[in-house]
Protein backbone atom coordinates (compact mmCIF):
# COMPACT_ATOMS: atom_id res chain seq x y z
CA UNK A 1 0.00 0.00 0.00
CA UNK A 2 2.96 2.30 0.58
CA UNK A 3 3.73 2.50 -3.17
CA UNK A 4 0.09 3.32 -3.87
CA UNK A 5 0.21 6.23 -1.43
CA UNK A 6 3.44 7.51 -2.97
CA UNK A 7 1.94 7.43 -6.48
CA UNK A 8 -1.44 8.90 -5.58
CA UNK A 9 -0.64 12.02 -7.61
CA UNK A 10 0.11 9.98 -10.76
CA UNK A 11 -2.54 7.30 -11.19
CA UNK A 12 -1.58 6.70 -14.84
CA UNK A 13 1.85 5.25 -14.14
CA UNK A 14 3.89 4.50 -17.27
CA UNK A 15 1.02 5.67 -19.48
CA UNK A 16 1.46 9.29 -18.38
CA UNK A 17 2.49 11.62 -21.22
CA UNK A 18 5.97 12.74 -20.20
CA UNK A 19 8.35 15.46 -21.34
CA UNK A 20 10.52 12.71 -22.81
CA UNK A 21 7.57 11.49 -24.93
CA UNK A 22 7.06 15.01 -26.25
CA UNK A 23 10.73 15.29 -27.18
CA UNK A 24 11.00 11.88 -28.85
CA UNK A 25 8.01 12.29 -31.20
CA UNK A 26 7.66 15.16 -33.69
CA UNK A 27 4.02 15.89 -32.76
CA UNK A 28 1.22 14.52 -30.61
CA UNK A 29 -2.54 14.64 -30.79
CA UNK A 30 -2.51 15.56 -27.12
CA UNK A 31 -6.29 15.75 -26.80
CA UNK A 32 -8.61 13.44 -28.76
CA UNK A 33 -11.85 15.40 -29.23
CA UNK A 34 -13.48 12.70 -31.37
CA UNK A 35 -13.19 9.52 -29.34
CA UNK A 36 -12.94 10.94 -25.84
CA UNK A 37 -13.53 14.68 -25.40
CA UNK A 38 -13.71 14.25 -21.62
CA UNK A 39 -11.09 13.13 -19.05
CA UNK A 40 -10.93 9.43 -18.24
CA UNK A 41 -10.72 7.83 -14.82
CA UNK A 42 -7.38 6.11 -14.12
CA UNK A 43 -8.67 2.58 -14.77
CA UNK A 44 -10.46 3.48 -18.01
CA UNK A 45 -7.54 5.63 -19.17
CA UNK A 46 -4.82 3.02 -18.60
CA UNK A 47 -6.87 0.29 -20.24
CA UNK A 48 -7.56 2.55 -23.24
CA UNK A 49 -3.85 3.35 -23.63
CA UNK A 50 -2.72 -0.26 -23.29
CA UNK A 51 -5.30 -1.73 -25.66
CA UNK A 52 -4.97 0.93 -28.33
CA UNK A 53 -1.20 1.04 -28.38
CA UNK A 54 -1.01 -2.74 -28.57
CA UNK A 55 -3.62 -2.82 -31.35
CA UNK A 56 -1.92 -0.12 -33.43
CA UNK A 57 1.54 -1.66 -33.15
CA UNK A 58 0.71 -5.39 -33.23
CA UNK A 59 -1.51 -5.01 -36.30
CA UNK A 60 1.09 -2.94 -38.17
CA UNK A 61 3.64 -5.72 -37.70
CA UNK A 62 1.33 -8.66 -38.38
CA UNK A 63 0.11 -7.36 -41.77
CA UNK A 64 3.41 -5.64 -42.70
CA UNK A 65 1.85 -2.18 -42.85
CA UNK A 66 4.40 -0.32 -44.97
CA UNK A 67 4.02 3.19 -43.63
CA UNK A 68 4.35 2.93 -39.84
CA UNK A 69 4.95 0.66 -36.87
CA UNK A 70 1.86 2.04 -35.17
CA UNK A 71 1.52 4.89 -32.68
CA UNK A 72 2.13 5.50 -28.98
CA UNK A 73 -0.82 6.09 -26.63
CA UNK A 74 -0.59 8.17 -23.46
CA UNK A 75 -2.69 10.26 -21.06
CA UNK A 76 -1.92 13.61 -19.57
CA UNK A 77 -2.21 14.08 -15.81
CA UNK A 78 -5.81 15.29 -16.11
CA UNK A 79 -6.87 12.12 -17.93
CA UNK A 80 -7.15 13.28 -21.54
CA UNK A 81 -6.14 10.85 -24.31
CA UNK A 82 -3.03 11.48 -26.38
CA UNK A 83 -1.88 9.81 -29.62
CA UNK A 84 1.60 10.17 -31.07
CA UNK A 85 2.46 10.84 -34.67
CA UNK A 86 2.89 7.56 -36.60
CA UNK A 87 6.10 5.69 -35.86
CA UNK A 88 7.31 5.93 -39.43
CA UNK A 89 9.05 3.06 -41.18
CA UNK A 90 12.27 3.60 -43.12
CA UNK A 91 12.31 3.72 -46.95
CA UNK A 92 13.82 0.23 -46.98
CA UNK A 93 11.04 -1.06 -44.73
CA UNK A 94 8.38 0.50 -46.96
CA UNK A 95 9.90 -1.32 -49.93
CA UNK A 96 10.25 -4.69 -48.18
CA UNK A 97 6.83 -4.63 -46.49
CA UNK A 98 4.70 -3.34 -49.36
CA UNK A 99 4.32 -6.57 -51.34
CA UNK A 100 3.21 -8.54 -48.26
CA UNK A 101 0.79 -5.79 -47.25
CA UNK A 102 -0.72 -5.69 -50.74
CA UNK A 103 -1.42 -9.43 -50.54
CA UNK A 104 -3.61 -8.64 -47.55
CA UNK A 105 -5.19 -5.69 -49.35
CA UNK A 106 -6.10 -7.92 -52.28
CA UNK A 107 -7.97 -10.24 -49.95
CA UNK A 108 -10.09 -7.25 -48.91
CA UNK A 109 -10.77 -6.45 -52.55
CA UNK A 110 -11.72 -10.04 -53.38
CA UNK A 111 -14.24 -10.66 -50.58
CA UNK A 112 -14.43 -8.44 -47.53
CA UNK A 113 -17.35 -10.46 -46.17
CA UNK A 114 -14.99 -13.40 -45.62
CA UNK A 115 -12.77 -11.16 -43.51
CA UNK A 116 -15.34 -9.25 -41.45
CA UNK A 117 -18.94 -9.81 -42.57
CA UNK A 118 -21.69 -8.25 -44.64
CA UNK A 119 -23.01 -5.84 -41.94
CA UNK A 120 -26.51 -7.29 -41.84
CA UNK A 121 -28.08 -8.02 -38.46
CA UNK A 122 -27.83 -11.78 -38.95
CA UNK A 123 -25.74 -11.79 -42.09
CA UNK A 124 -22.52 -13.51 -43.02
CA UNK A 125 -19.86 -13.60 -40.31
CA UNK A 126 -16.28 -13.37 -41.55
CA UNK A 127 -13.08 -14.74 -40.07
CA UNK A 128 -12.15 -11.91 -37.70
CA UNK A 129 -15.68 -11.09 -36.55
CA UNK A 130 -16.17 -14.80 -35.83
CA UNK A 131 -13.08 -14.75 -33.61
CA UNK A 132 -14.53 -11.83 -31.66
CA UNK A 133 -17.96 -13.47 -31.33
CA UNK A 134 -16.39 -16.80 -30.28
CA UNK A 135 -14.40 -15.03 -27.55
CA UNK A 136 -17.50 -13.37 -26.11
CA UNK A 137 -19.41 -16.67 -26.33
CA UNK A 138 -16.64 -18.67 -24.69
CA UNK A 139 -16.68 -16.52 -21.55
CA UNK A 140 -20.49 -16.55 -21.43
CA UNK A 141 -21.07 -12.89 -22.32
CA UNK A 142 -22.75 -13.48 -25.71
CA UNK A 143 -25.73 -15.64 -26.56
CA UNK A 144 -24.48 -16.84 -29.94
CA UNK A 145 -27.91 -18.11 -31.04
CA UNK A 146 -29.66 -14.76 -30.51
CA UNK A 147 -26.48 -12.74 -31.13
CA UNK A 148 -27.06 -10.63 -28.04
CA UNK A 149 -25.63 -10.06 -24.58
CA UNK A 150 -26.33 -12.96 -22.21
CA UNK A 151 -27.60 -11.52 -18.90
CA UNK A 152 -26.65 -14.78 -17.17
CA UNK A 153 -23.07 -13.55 -17.49
CA UNK A 154 -23.73 -11.17 -14.58
CA UNK A 155 -24.68 -14.14 -12.38
CA UNK A 156 -21.50 -15.90 -13.47
CA UNK A 157 -19.42 -12.95 -12.28
CA UNK A 158 -21.13 -12.84 -8.89
CA UNK A 159 -20.49 -16.57 -8.39
CA UNK A 160 -16.70 -16.31 -8.85
CA UNK A 161 -14.53 -16.15 -5.76
CA UNK A 162 -12.23 -13.16 -5.36
CA UNK A 163 -9.14 -14.86 -6.75
CA UNK A 164 -10.90 -16.23 -9.84
CA UNK A 165 -12.57 -12.87 -10.42
CA UNK A 166 -9.17 -11.15 -10.46
CA UNK A 167 -7.82 -13.83 -12.80
CA UNK A 168 -10.86 -13.35 -15.05
CA UNK A 169 -10.22 -9.59 -15.15
CA UNK A 170 -6.73 -10.17 -16.56
CA UNK A 171 -7.88 -12.95 -18.87
CA UNK A 172 -10.43 -10.55 -20.34
CA UNK A 173 -7.82 -7.83 -20.85
CA UNK A 174 -5.95 -10.29 -23.08
CA UNK A 175 -9.17 -10.99 -25.01
CA UNK A 176 -9.61 -7.26 -25.61
CA UNK A 177 -5.99 -6.98 -26.70
CA UNK A 178 -6.69 -9.53 -29.43
CA UNK A 179 -9.81 -7.62 -30.46
CA UNK A 180 -7.95 -4.32 -30.77
CA UNK A 181 -5.31 -6.03 -32.85
CA UNK A 182 -8.14 -7.17 -35.14
CA UNK A 183 -9.51 -3.62 -35.12
CA UNK A 184 -6.34 -2.23 -36.67
CA UNK A 185 -5.74 -5.27 -38.90
CA UNK A 186 -9.03 -4.28 -40.55
CA UNK A 187 -8.51 -0.52 -40.31
CA UNK A 188 -5.12 -0.20 -42.04
CA UNK A 189 -6.02 -1.91 -45.35
CA UNK A 190 -9.65 -0.75 -45.46
CA UNK A 191 -8.69 2.91 -45.08
CA UNK A 192 -5.86 2.39 -47.56
CA UNK A 193 -8.44 1.19 -50.09
CA UNK A 194 -10.73 4.11 -49.26
CA UNK A 195 -7.85 6.41 -50.20
CA UNK A 196 -7.26 4.43 -53.40
CA UNK A 197 -10.88 4.93 -54.43
CA UNK A 198 -10.60 8.66 -53.69
CA UNK A 199 -7.48 8.85 -55.87
CA UNK A 200 -9.36 7.07 -58.68
CA UNK A 201 -12.24 9.56 -58.43
CA UNK A 202 -9.84 12.52 -58.39
CA UNK A 203 -7.98 11.28 -61.47
CA UNK A 204 -11.11 10.27 -63.38
CA UNK A 205 -13.72 12.84 -62.37
CA UNK A 206 -11.76 15.49 -60.50
CA UNK A 207 -13.63 15.06 -57.21
CA UNK A 208 -12.45 14.15 -53.70
CA UNK A 209 -14.39 12.74 -50.76
CA UNK A 210 -15.37 16.31 -49.85
CA UNK A 211 -17.59 16.41 -52.94
CA UNK A 212 -21.34 15.77 -52.33
CA UNK A 213 -21.48 13.26 -55.21
CA UNK A 214 -18.65 11.23 -53.66
CA UNK A 215 -20.33 11.31 -50.25
CA UNK A 216 -23.62 10.17 -51.75
CA UNK A 217 -21.84 6.98 -52.87
CA UNK A 218 -21.01 6.32 -49.20
CA UNK A 219 -24.45 6.40 -47.61
CA UNK A 220 -27.42 4.18 -46.89
CA UNK A 221 -25.78 1.01 -45.52
CA UNK A 222 -26.65 -1.48 -42.79
CA UNK A 223 -24.49 -1.85 -39.71
CA UNK A 224 -25.04 -2.42 -36.02
CA UNK A 225 -24.94 1.28 -35.15
CA UNK A 226 -27.60 2.28 -37.69
CA UNK A 227 -29.59 -0.83 -36.86
CA UNK A 228 -29.92 0.34 -33.25
CA UNK A 229 -31.53 3.59 -34.40
CA UNK A 230 -33.93 1.77 -36.71
CA UNK A 231 -34.89 -0.67 -33.94
CA UNK A 232 -35.75 2.30 -31.68
CA UNK A 233 -37.88 3.72 -34.51
CA UNK A 234 -39.58 0.33 -34.84
CA UNK A 235 -40.32 0.22 -31.09
CA UNK A 236 -41.92 3.65 -31.34
CA UNK A 237 -44.07 2.56 -34.30
CA UNK A 238 -45.12 -0.61 -32.42
CA UNK A 239 -46.17 1.52 -29.45
CA UNK A 240 -48.43 3.57 -31.74
CA UNK A 241 -49.77 0.44 -33.46
CA UNK A 242 -50.61 -1.08 -30.07
CA UNK A 243 -52.53 2.07 -29.07
CA UNK A 244 -49.96 3.05 -26.43
CA UNK A 245 -49.27 6.60 -27.63
CA UNK A 246 -51.56 8.04 -24.94
CA UNK A 247 -49.21 6.66 -22.27
CA UNK A 248 -46.30 8.58 -23.77
CA UNK A 249 -48.42 11.73 -24.09
CA UNK A 250 -49.89 11.73 -20.58
CA UNK A 251 -46.84 10.84 -18.48
CA UNK A 252 -43.93 13.23 -18.09
CA UNK A 253 -41.97 10.94 -15.78
CA UNK A 254 -40.06 8.12 -17.52
CA UNK A 255 -40.44 5.77 -14.56
CA UNK A 256 -44.23 6.11 -14.64
CA UNK A 257 -44.22 5.55 -18.43
CA UNK A 258 -42.27 2.33 -17.92
CA UNK A 259 -44.64 1.11 -15.18
CA UNK A 260 -47.71 1.87 -17.31
CA UNK A 261 -46.21 0.04 -20.29
CA UNK A 262 -45.49 -3.00 -18.11
CA UNK A 263 -49.16 -3.03 -17.09
CA UNK A 264 -50.73 -2.23 -20.46
CA UNK A 265 -48.61 -4.22 -22.90
CA UNK A 266 -46.40 -7.11 -21.89
CA UNK A 267 -45.76 -7.78 -25.60
CA UNK A 268 -44.27 -4.31 -26.15
CA UNK A 269 -42.20 -4.61 -22.99
CA UNK A 270 -40.86 -7.98 -24.14
CA UNK A 271 -39.79 -6.34 -27.40
CA UNK A 272 -38.15 -3.53 -25.44
CA UNK A 273 -36.23 -5.92 -23.20
CA UNK A 274 -35.18 -8.00 -26.21
CA UNK A 275 -33.86 -4.76 -27.72
CA UNK A 276 -31.90 -4.10 -24.51
CA UNK A 277 -30.28 -7.52 -24.61
CA UNK A 278 -28.81 -6.67 -28.01
CA UNK A 279 -28.17 -2.93 -27.70
CA UNK A 280 -28.10 -2.41 -23.94
CA UNK A 281 -24.32 -2.67 -24.01
CA UNK A 282 -24.26 0.88 -25.40
CA UNK A 283 -23.24 3.77 -23.19
CA UNK A 284 -22.84 7.49 -23.80
CA UNK A 285 -19.18 6.77 -24.55
CA UNK A 286 -17.73 3.24 -24.52
CA UNK A 287 -14.16 4.40 -23.80
CA UNK A 288 -15.30 5.90 -20.51
CA UNK A 289 -15.89 2.76 -18.42
CA UNK A 290 -17.28 4.99 -15.68
CA UNK A 291 -20.45 5.63 -17.73
CA UNK A 292 -23.43 3.34 -17.19
CA UNK A 293 -24.85 1.25 -20.03
CA UNK A 294 -28.45 1.13 -21.24
CA UNK A 295 -28.83 -2.28 -19.61
CA UNK A 296 -28.15 -0.61 -16.28
CA UNK A 297 -30.42 2.33 -17.02
CA UNK A 298 -33.17 1.46 -19.54
CA UNK A 299 -34.75 4.89 -19.03
CA UNK A 300 -32.11 6.35 -21.36
CA UNK A 301 -33.20 4.47 -24.51
CA UNK A 302 -36.83 4.77 -23.37
CA UNK A 303 -36.47 8.56 -23.47
CA UNK A 304 -35.41 8.31 -27.12
CA UNK A 305 -38.41 6.06 -27.87
CA UNK A 306 -40.68 8.68 -26.28
CA UNK A 307 -39.27 11.34 -28.62
CA UNK A 308 -39.90 9.13 -31.65
CA UNK A 309 -43.47 8.33 -30.56
CA UNK A 310 -44.33 11.99 -30.14
CA UNK A 311 -42.34 13.34 -33.11
CA UNK A 312 -43.92 11.29 -35.93
CA UNK A 313 -40.62 11.30 -37.82
CA UNK A 314 -40.73 9.05 -40.91
CA UNK A 315 -37.17 7.78 -40.55
CA UNK A 316 -37.75 4.64 -42.64
CA UNK A 317 -38.87 6.60 -45.72
CA UNK A 318 -35.96 8.94 -45.27
CA UNK A 319 -33.59 5.97 -45.27
CA UNK A 320 -35.12 4.59 -48.48
CA UNK A 321 -34.54 7.95 -50.17
CA UNK A 322 -30.91 7.96 -49.04
CA UNK A 323 -30.37 4.48 -50.49
CA UNK A 324 -32.18 5.36 -53.72
CA UNK A 325 -30.07 8.48 -54.12
CA UNK A 326 -26.89 6.42 -53.68
CA UNK A 327 -27.90 3.89 -56.33
CA UNK A 328 -28.72 6.65 -58.81
CA UNK A 329 -25.31 8.19 -58.18
CA UNK A 330 -23.57 4.85 -58.82
CA UNK A 331 -25.43 4.59 -62.15
CA UNK A 332 -24.48 8.17 -63.00
CA UNK A 333 -20.76 7.43 -62.71
CA UNK A 334 -20.95 4.02 -64.38
CA UNK A 335 -22.51 5.55 -67.49
CA UNK A 336 -19.43 7.76 -67.83
CA UNK A 337 -16.94 4.89 -67.61
CA UNK A 338 -15.95 2.19 -70.07
CA UNK A 339 -14.21 -1.18 -70.03
CA UNK A 340 -11.53 -1.65 -67.40
CA UNK A 341 -12.41 1.69 -65.83
CA UNK A 342 -15.90 0.43 -64.96
CA UNK A 343 -14.51 -2.74 -63.39
CA UNK A 344 -11.97 -0.76 -61.37
CA UNK A 345 -14.65 1.70 -60.25
CA UNK A 346 -16.97 -1.08 -59.03
CA UNK A 347 -14.21 -2.92 -57.19
CA UNK A 348 -12.73 0.14 -55.48
CA UNK A 349 -16.18 1.58 -54.74
CA UNK A 350 -17.16 -1.61 -52.91
CA UNK A 351 -13.91 -1.52 -50.92
CA UNK A 352 -14.46 2.12 -49.96
CA UNK A 353 -18.06 1.41 -48.95
CA UNK A 354 -16.87 -1.52 -46.83
CA UNK A 355 -14.37 0.75 -45.08
CA UNK A 356 -17.12 3.29 -44.50
CA UNK A 357 -19.56 0.70 -43.08
CA UNK A 358 -16.94 -1.05 -40.97
CA UNK A 359 -15.97 2.27 -39.43
CA UNK A 360 -19.37 2.20 -37.68
CA UNK A 361 -20.01 -1.54 -37.39
CA UNK A 362 -16.92 -2.25 -35.31
CA UNK A 363 -18.09 0.27 -32.71
CA UNK A 364 -20.70 -2.23 -31.59
CA UNK A 365 -18.59 -5.38 -31.65
CA UNK A 366 -15.30 -4.05 -30.30
CA UNK A 367 -15.99 -0.81 -28.43
CA UNK A 368 -19.53 -1.06 -27.05
CA UNK A 369 -19.75 -4.80 -26.39
CA UNK A 370 -16.13 -5.19 -25.36
CA UNK A 371 -15.99 -2.29 -22.91
CA UNK A 372 -19.46 -2.99 -21.48
CA UNK A 373 -18.34 -6.48 -20.48
CA UNK A 374 -15.19 -4.98 -18.98
CA UNK A 375 -17.30 -2.50 -17.01
CA UNK A 376 -19.47 -5.31 -15.60
CA UNK A 377 -16.37 -7.24 -14.49
CA UNK A 378 -14.86 -4.16 -12.83
CA UNK A 379 -18.13 -3.24 -11.10
CA UNK A 380 -18.32 -6.73 -9.60
CA UNK A 381 -14.81 -6.23 -8.24
CA UNK A 382 -15.88 -2.81 -6.95
CA UNK A 383 -18.82 -4.31 -5.12
CA UNK A 384 -16.45 -6.70 -3.35
CA UNK A 385 -14.21 -3.81 -2.23
CA UNK A 386 -17.25 -1.82 -1.13
CA UNK A 387 -18.59 -4.77 0.90
CA UNK A 388 -15.19 -5.10 2.58
CA UNK A 389 -15.29 -1.40 3.55
CA UNK A 390 -12.23 -0.49 1.46
CA UNK A 391 -14.12 1.97 -0.80
CA UNK A 392 -17.40 3.82 -0.30
CA UNK A 393 -19.02 3.10 -3.69
CA UNK A 394 -18.49 0.30 -6.19
CA UNK A 395 -17.64 2.85 -8.90
CA UNK A 396 -14.73 4.15 -6.79
CA UNK A 397 -12.74 1.23 -8.17
CA UNK A 398 -12.31 3.17 -11.43
CA UNK A 399 -9.88 5.49 -9.64
CA UNK A 400 -7.22 2.78 -9.41
CA UNK A 401 -5.16 1.60 -12.36
CA UNK A 402 -4.79 -2.08 -13.38
CA UNK A 403 -1.41 -2.51 -11.70
CA UNK A 404 -2.75 -1.12 -8.44
CA UNK A 405 -5.74 -3.47 -8.59
CA UNK A 406 -3.34 -6.37 -8.92
CA UNK A 407 -1.63 -5.37 -5.70
CA UNK A 408 -4.62 -4.29 -3.59
CA UNK A 409 -7.70 -6.23 -4.72
CA UNK A 410 -7.23 -9.52 -2.87
CA UNK A 411 -5.91 -8.13 0.45
CA UNK A 412 -8.48 -5.30 0.39
CA UNK A 413 -11.39 -7.76 -0.06
CA UNK A 414 -10.22 -9.98 2.81
CA UNK A 415 -9.32 -7.22 5.24
CA UNK A 416 -10.74 -3.74 5.73
CA UNK A 417 -8.11 -1.46 4.17
CA UNK A 418 -9.37 2.10 3.86
CA UNK A 419 -8.58 3.36 0.35
CA UNK A 420 -11.17 6.13 0.35
CA UNK A 421 -8.61 8.90 0.91
CA UNK A 422 -6.77 8.07 -2.30
CA UNK A 423 -10.05 7.74 -4.20
CA UNK A 424 -11.35 11.12 -3.05
CA UNK A 425 -8.12 12.88 -3.94
CA UNK A 426 -8.13 11.42 -7.44
CA UNK A 427 -11.86 11.95 -7.91
CA UNK A 428 -11.56 15.66 -7.09
CA UNK A 429 -8.77 16.05 -9.63
CA UNK A 430 -10.76 14.12 -12.24
CA UNK A 431 -13.90 16.24 -11.73
CA UNK A 432 -11.86 19.45 -11.90
CA UNK A 433 -10.39 18.28 -15.22
CA UNK A 434 -13.78 18.74 -16.90
CA UNK A 435 -13.17 22.49 -16.95
CA UNK A 436 -12.40 23.88 -20.40
CA UNK A 437 -9.16 25.39 -19.11
CA UNK A 438 -7.87 21.88 -18.35
CA UNK A 439 -8.05 20.65 -21.93
CA UNK A 440 -4.59 20.47 -23.50
CA UNK A 441 -3.96 21.85 -27.00
CA UNK A 442 -5.08 19.60 -29.84
CA UNK A 443 -1.54 19.31 -31.18
CA UNK A 444 1.60 19.34 -29.03
CA UNK A 445 5.27 19.16 -29.98
CA UNK A 446 7.40 21.11 -32.39
CA UNK A 447 6.58 19.25 -35.61
CA UNK A 448 3.78 19.90 -38.06
CA UNK A 449 1.09 17.41 -38.97
CA UNK A 450 1.85 16.22 -42.49
CA UNK A 451 -1.64 15.65 -43.91
CA UNK A 452 -0.37 14.11 -47.15
CA UNK A 453 1.49 11.49 -45.13
CA UNK A 454 -1.48 10.94 -42.82
CA UNK A 455 -4.66 11.39 -44.93
CA UNK A 456 -6.83 9.30 -42.61
CA UNK A 457 -5.76 11.46 -39.67
CA UNK A 458 -7.31 14.44 -41.41
CA UNK A 459 -10.42 12.50 -42.44
CA UNK A 460 -11.11 11.25 -38.91
CA UNK A 461 -10.14 14.27 -36.84
CA UNK A 462 -10.51 17.17 -39.28
CA UNK A 463 -7.05 18.47 -38.39
CA UNK A 464 -5.67 20.80 -39.59
CA UNK A 465 -8.79 22.86 -40.34
CA UNK A 466 -9.62 23.67 -43.96
CA UNK A 467 -8.42 26.93 -45.45
CA UNK A 468 -10.33 29.18 -47.81
CA UNK A 469 -9.53 32.45 -49.51
CA UNK A 470 -13.05 33.87 -49.62
CA UNK A 471 -14.34 35.56 -46.47
CA UNK A 472 -18.09 35.22 -47.08
CA UNK A 473 -18.87 32.38 -44.62
CA UNK A 474 -18.74 33.16 -40.90
CA UNK A 475 -17.41 29.64 -40.22
CA UNK A 476 -15.59 27.21 -42.52
CA UNK A 477 -15.33 23.46 -42.02
CA UNK A 478 -15.15 20.25 -44.01
CA UNK A 479 -18.21 19.11 -46.00
CA UNK A 480 -19.48 16.26 -43.83
CA UNK A 481 -22.83 15.33 -45.38
CA UNK A 482 -24.50 16.89 -48.45
CA UNK A 483 -27.39 19.29 -48.19
CA UNK A 484 -28.35 22.74 -46.93
CA UNK A 485 -30.31 23.78 -43.85
CA UNK A 486 -31.39 26.86 -41.97
CA UNK A 487 -32.59 26.88 -38.37
CA UNK A 488 -32.10 27.72 -34.75
CA UNK A 489 -28.79 26.66 -33.26
CA UNK A 490 -28.65 24.35 -30.27
CA UNK A 491 -25.13 24.60 -28.85
CA UNK A 492 -24.18 21.66 -26.64
CA UNK A 493 -20.79 21.24 -24.97
CA UNK A 494 -21.89 18.72 -22.32
CA UNK A 495 -22.29 15.22 -23.77
CA UNK A 496 -24.75 14.33 -21.00
CA UNK A 497 -27.33 16.55 -22.74
CA UNK A 498 -27.90 13.92 -25.43
CA UNK A 499 -31.22 12.90 -23.87
CA UNK A 500 -32.50 16.50 -23.58
CA UNK A 501 -32.20 17.46 -27.23
CA UNK A 502 -34.34 20.18 -28.82
CA UNK A 503 -36.06 19.04 -32.05
CA UNK A 504 -35.79 20.73 -35.45
CA UNK A 505 -32.67 22.66 -34.47
CA UNK A 506 -29.21 22.69 -35.97
CA UNK A 507 -26.98 20.96 -33.46
CA UNK A 508 -23.64 22.65 -32.78
CA UNK A 509 -21.33 20.39 -30.79
CA UNK A 510 -17.59 19.77 -30.29
CA UNK A 511 -17.79 16.25 -31.76
CA UNK A 512 -20.20 13.37 -32.18
CA UNK A 513 -19.68 9.73 -31.23
CA UNK A 514 -21.85 6.78 -32.32
CA UNK A 515 -23.90 7.03 -29.10
CA UNK A 516 -25.64 10.04 -30.66
CA UNK A 517 -26.89 8.13 -33.72
CA UNK A 518 -30.46 7.55 -32.37
CA UNK A 519 -31.08 11.28 -31.86
CA UNK A 520 -29.43 12.56 -35.05
CA UNK A 521 -32.66 12.24 -37.13
CA UNK A 522 -34.31 14.89 -34.93
CA UNK A 523 -31.98 17.65 -36.18
CA UNK A 524 -32.11 19.76 -39.33
CA UNK A 525 -28.32 19.73 -39.53
CA UNK A 526 -25.19 19.24 -37.47
CA UNK A 527 -22.06 21.38 -37.11
CA UNK A 528 -18.99 20.16 -35.21
CA UNK A 529 -15.73 21.66 -34.02
CA UNK A 530 -13.80 18.48 -34.76
CA UNK A 531 -13.94 15.65 -37.27
CA UNK A 532 -13.31 15.04 -40.95
CA UNK A 533 -15.10 13.35 -43.82
CA UNK A 534 -14.81 9.93 -42.14
CA UNK A 535 -15.80 11.11 -38.66
CA UNK A 536 -18.83 9.62 -36.95
CA UNK A 537 -20.73 12.89 -37.30
CA UNK A 538 -20.28 12.88 -41.08
CA UNK A 539 -21.15 9.19 -41.47
CA UNK A 540 -24.23 9.21 -39.23
CA UNK A 541 -25.63 12.33 -40.91
CA UNK A 542 -25.25 10.81 -44.38
CA UNK A 543 -27.18 7.74 -43.27
CA UNK A 544 -30.25 9.86 -42.55
CA UNK A 545 -29.84 12.52 -45.25
CA UNK A 546 -29.00 15.31 -42.80
CA UNK A 547 -26.49 18.01 -43.83
CA UNK A 548 -23.37 18.40 -41.72
CA UNK A 549 -20.32 20.64 -41.57
CA UNK A 550 -17.47 19.14 -39.56
CA UNK A 551 -14.03 20.16 -38.33
CA UNK A 552 -14.74 23.89 -37.99
CA UNK A 553 -12.54 24.09 -34.85
CA UNK A 554 -14.56 27.01 -33.45
CA UNK A 555 -18.32 26.59 -34.10
CA UNK A 556 -19.26 26.09 -30.44
CA UNK A 557 -17.32 29.24 -29.53
CA UNK A 558 -18.68 31.47 -32.30
CA UNK A 559 -22.33 30.33 -32.47
CA UNK A 560 -24.65 31.09 -29.54
CA UNK A 561 -27.76 29.22 -28.43
CA UNK A 562 -30.82 30.39 -30.33
CA UNK A 563 -29.03 32.13 -33.17
CA UNK A 564 -30.36 31.36 -36.63
CA UNK A 565 -27.68 29.76 -38.76
CA UNK A 566 -27.53 28.73 -42.38
CA UNK A 567 -25.30 25.83 -43.34
CA UNK A 568 -24.10 24.32 -46.59
CA UNK A 569 -22.98 20.71 -46.17
CA UNK A 570 -21.90 20.58 -49.82
CA UNK A 571 -19.18 23.19 -49.29
CA UNK A 572 -18.57 23.16 -45.53
CA UNK A 573 -19.82 26.73 -44.94
CA UNK A 574 -21.83 28.21 -42.06
CA UNK A 575 -23.40 31.68 -41.79
CA UNK A 576 -24.88 33.30 -38.67
CA UNK A 577 -27.85 35.26 -39.97
CA UNK A 578 -29.80 36.22 -36.86
CA UNK A 579 -28.93 36.58 -33.19
CA UNK A 580 -31.24 35.47 -30.41
CA UNK A 581 -29.87 33.64 -27.43
CA UNK A 582 -32.06 31.33 -25.40
CA UNK A 583 -31.27 29.86 -22.03
CA UNK A 584 -29.54 26.45 -22.07
CA UNK A 585 -32.40 25.11 -19.92
CA UNK A 586 -34.59 25.25 -23.03
CA UNK A 587 -32.57 22.35 -24.42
Amino acid sequence: MKDLLQNADNPYGAWLLSDLDLKKISWWLSYDPIHEPEPLTPLAGCLWAELHQYGYCAAAESIFYPFSHGVLCRLNLDGYMALSAPLHTSPDEVKSRSSKFLEFVNAFLDDFSNIWGDFRFNGKIGLYLKEIIDNYSRIGALNSEKMCFDVKFLNKLSSLDNCNLLDFFYEYINILRSHWKIHFIIMYPSFYLYNQFEHFMEETFGISDKNPAFQTLMQGFDNRINDCTLKLVSLAQQAKDYGLKVIFENHQDLTSILKSLETESKEWMNNFYNFLQTYGVRSDNPFDLYKETWLENPLKPLKIVVKYVLADEDIVSRRYKVIEKREKMVDYFLKRLHGNQSEKFIKLLKAAQNAYCWNEDHNYWIEYFGFAVMRYIILEMGRRLQAAGSIRNATDIFFFNPQELDSIFLPATYKNIDLSGIVEKRKIRWLNAFGSNKKPPIISGGGEVAVKENPIFSKLFGIPPPTIEMISPDIVGYPGSPGKAIGEALVITDLNQMYQIKRNCILVIPSLNPAWSPVVPFFKGIITDFGGTLSHAAIICREFGIPSVVGTMNATKVIKNGQTVRMDGDKGYVWIIQCREFDSDEA
